[in-house]
């Protein structure tokens, strides 16, 4: 294959291994394989630029990888798949995005994936465009040219609504949050306030799980009937953080959500983010302390450095 072909109704880039289910003779399915600039033989059998015949055997799984090296499964059509045998390629991914205000270009062809279970810093210099990327990952801001995706769906943006598969911890937590919101009301929001088409928890259920993730955060129960300007900054945060995670989102995007905060406070919330990266959550860090990264981060990359003037560049 050279440039983008069409297989089985997917789009698939130079470099990109694709495999197809086929019916064989004696019943069992196989994969038949294209590989780059392959021709596919009968019975499963393929031929590589240099001859070499290939065969791919059911039940093994055929992976490849797209063009930022995410890997993408090909199954047999009794497990879940994209059209084509294809699997979607999970992650939080921005391909190609631009962005410019008032004729000056912030982002130019950036991209970057963000997968599942792992913290990912953010660093560079001030003004390089951290929190427009971040506003475009949440889905807060529609870049002029690229595509965001999570695990294969597109993020939509809707004005002052963020899907509940993503979440964002911003740097003040006095701008984010309503000063005429009580701390229960203020976690509480997201709950009562879905994007149609996505999932709403019952209403009877809110003060539950409101109470479930103000604990995990370390807010008591009194500090829930509090307004934001009867509690201190780190309080305010930790309930901004609670909003954030009160739907479960697959990825969290954090703002320099710790700039604000001493040390012991931001110890707590980086614990609290850890614990919910094991379980799966993808995290996001901005940052302009890269101590801080260094010790929470599993992969740092850095936006508009010597390596990737215009580009980020990261794999699963």
């Amino acid at each position: 294959m050279s440039g983008t072909d069409v297989v089985n109704g997917i789009s698939v880039g130079s470099g990109m291994s694709v495999a197809r289910a086929v019916s064989t003779p004696a019943g069992p399915v196989a994969p038949e394989v294209v590989t780059p600039d392959g021709v596919v033989a009968p019975g499963g059998l393929a031929q590589d630029g240099l001859g070499t015949r290939v065969k791919a055997v059911a039940p093994v799984e055929v992976v490849a990888q797209d063009g930022l090296g995410t890997p993408v499964k090909a199954v047999a059509p009794d497990d879940v798949a994209a059209p084509g045998g294809l699997v979607r390629p999970e992650g939080l991914v921005a391909q190609g995005v631009r962005v410019s205000f008032d004729g000056r270009i912030v982002l130019d062809g950036v991209s970057m994936s963000l997968p599942r279970g792992r913290t990912m810093g953010l660093v560079g210099p001030s003004g390089i465009g951290k929190s427009t990327l971040a506003r475009v990952l949440a889905g807060l801001l529609v870049p002029q040219a690229g595509t965001v995706t999570h695990d294969g769906a597109p993020v939509v943006t809707r004005r002052g609504r963020m899907s509940n598969r993503i979440g964002m911890l911003f740097q003040s937590p006095r701008r984010s949050c309503n000063p005429q919101q009580r701390l229960g009301e203020l976690i509480a929001e997201p709950l009562r306030y879905r994007p149609r088409g996505e999932p709403r928890t019952p209403r009877s259920a809110h003060a539950a799980r409101v109470a479930e993730v103000a604990a995990e955060v370390g807010l008591t129960t009194d500090l829930l009937g509090r307004l934001p300007a009867e509690v201190s900054d780190g309080q305010l945060q930790r309930a901004a953080l609670a909003r954030a995670l009160v739907t479960d989102p697959a990825y969290l995007i954090c703002d320099e959500a710790t700039a604000m905060l001493d040390a012991l406070t931001t110890a707590s919330i980086v614990a609290v983010l850890r614990r919910r990266t094991e379980a799966g959550l993808g995290v996001l860090a901005i940052s302009h302390d890269r101590e801080l990264l260094d010790a929470w981060a599993d992969d740092i990359i850095e936006l508009g450095g010597p390596a990737s003037a215009s580009s980020v560049n990261t794999a699963a």
